[in-house]
């Protein structure tokens, strides 16, 4: 393992910054009108979707 002494609250808290920060760039791609970069309407409805049951679970 790279980091041994990493504990599951120390991922836990990386894993929403991840979310957020990948979150926000969706959001300014909706703003622009360029989702179909990101895959279309569909793969950002999906994302959503597993955020908010993903978070549920952390």
């Amino acid at each position: 393992l790279k980091n041994p002494s990493s504990t599951n609250e120390e991922v836990r808290f990386t894993i929403k910054i991840y979310i957020k920060v990948v979150a926000e760039l969706i959001k300014n791609r909706v703003k622009s009108r360029r989702v179909d970069t990101l895959g279309g309407r569909e793969a950002i409805d999906y994302f959503k979707r597993l955020v908010k049951e993903g978070l549920s679970l952390i």
